[in-house]
């Protein structure tokens, strides 16, 4: 929720980059009706930001030391304080973009339970008049939350200000249904398992690196830096190691493996149901020797009944290495850019507001909460939206990064 009065807005997660833009004052925007993408809905609508229908908006100057980060664009030329900052983001989907101006204004938020009410924090975010490629066809129809380390960032520029006590968040992505939470200012508690954020400049991305793939014992060594990218719809691996993990995967799946018609190298034709309840787990394990098991690295395919006729490994190779979102369930991620790690526990996401980590009825609390006053804050909204948005997630960003 934007502005005041408040907006409400189905953005897509996307930690692969840094700033949050809403479809505003619209030149060329993706189509703003559920209809126009097949989805027949009661009660939510696409909303549409404008600058002069918020009373607390006002345009970032092009003078202003944000300003120069890497979202702004290079050739707007500044020539005085009451210029507003142009922008253009580029995504690695061809011919994919949005351009506009940055704004400030207001994001309204929830404090995390154990305390209650809400609050409202400045902000900056992008008024995204053009849009193009894949924008124009769906893929995040009501914006995009760029989540990344830079300092226009929402997580950034609350730390900044004050609103929480230390620059991080966290992230959680049910595997059992449409749950999830984020939350902002949130540490996790020393023992959980975690491992340092590569640096890299400009600090545009998360990046973690890897020191082997295991399965069932076996194991390939790979010191690998691999973004973590919520906004990838499939891992990618570099072709050597991506080539050695499937062979080790195929070593241990007792089914006969194809090809997906350049799609996926590694799939099994099967309906076994002795197979698919066995298949390997795989483990990666990150420097400083933390190991996390992947909840589920397969994609399957089904029947018009819905029963399994094949499956696949869930990667592709790739001259850049990503960790993409369907490696991401079952877990809740904590990214503290100010303590420059990386951490993660299984969890159900079982409630938004839950401080703790697995089931809720009987799991330990791994997880301190820290921002205003102690507490944390997190995205204010609907029910219906927040049950709504990870299901959207899983299918937004095909190949956007």
């Amino acid at each position: 929720m934007i502005g005041t009065p408040s907006k409400t807005f189905l953005v897509a997660l996307d930690t692969g980059s840094d700033l949050l833009w809403v479809p505003c004052d619209c030149q060329q925007c993706s189509p703003t009706n559920w209809a126009s993408y097949g989805v027949q809905t009661q009660g939510l609508e696409f909303a549409v930001y404008g600058t002069s229908s918020s009373s607390t908006s006002k345009n970032l100057s092009c003078t202003n030391s944000l300003c120069s980060s890497s979202v702004a664009s290079p050739s707007s030329a500044c020539s005085s304080n009451t210029q507003a900052c142009e922008y253009t983001i580029k995504y690695m989907s061809s011919d994919t973009s949005t351009s506009g101006f940055i704004v400030q204004d207001v994001l309204h938020l929830n404090y995390e339970a154990p305390e209650s009410g809400n609050t409202t924090a400045s902000i900056y975010f992008g008024c995204a008049q053009l849009q193009t490629g894949d924008l124009l066809q769906g893929v995040a129809p009501n914006g995009l939350f760029g989540l990344g380390p830079e300092d226009i960032s929402v997580p950034s520029t609350l730390a900044r200000n004050g609103v929480i006590s230390t620059n991080s968040f966290s992230m959680c992505f049910s595997s059992g249904d449409s749950s999830g939470r984020l939350v902002f200012g949130v540490e996790a508690l020393s023992g959980i398992p975690s491992t340092p954020l590569v640096p890299i400049n400009p600090s545009v991305y998360y990046v973690i690196a890897t020191t082997k793939f295991s399965v069932h014992g076996n194991s390939v060594d790979a010191s690998e830096n691999l973004i973590f990218d919520t906004g990838t719809s499939y891992t990618t691996l570099p072709p050597s190691t991506y080539q050695s993990l499937g062979e080790m995967m195929n070593n241990q799946i007792n089914a006969p493996q194809f090809q997906l018609n350049g799609t996926f190298d590694y799939c099994w034709n099967t309906s076994d149901s002795s197979i698919l309840d066995s298949l390997p787990t795989l483990t990666i394990t990150f420097n400083g020797g933390s190991s996390w098991d992947v909840s589920d690295p397969y994609v399957r395919f089904v029947d018009s009944k819905g029963n399994v006729v094949f499956f696949c490994l869930g990667i592709t190779p790739s001259s850049t290495g990503i960790i993409g979102h369907n490696f991401m369930g079952g877990y809740e991620f904590f990214f503290n850019q100010q303590a420059m790690s990386f951490s993660w526990a299984p969890s159900t996401c079982y409630t938004l507001n839950s401080s703790t980590i697995g089931s809720p009825q009987d799991a330990p609390n791994f997880v301190t909460r820290a921002s205003i006053q102690n507490s944390s804050v997190a995205l204010k909204a609907p029910l219906s939206i927040s049950s709504l948005f990870i299901t959207y997630l899983l299918i937004a960003f095909i190949g956007l990064l």
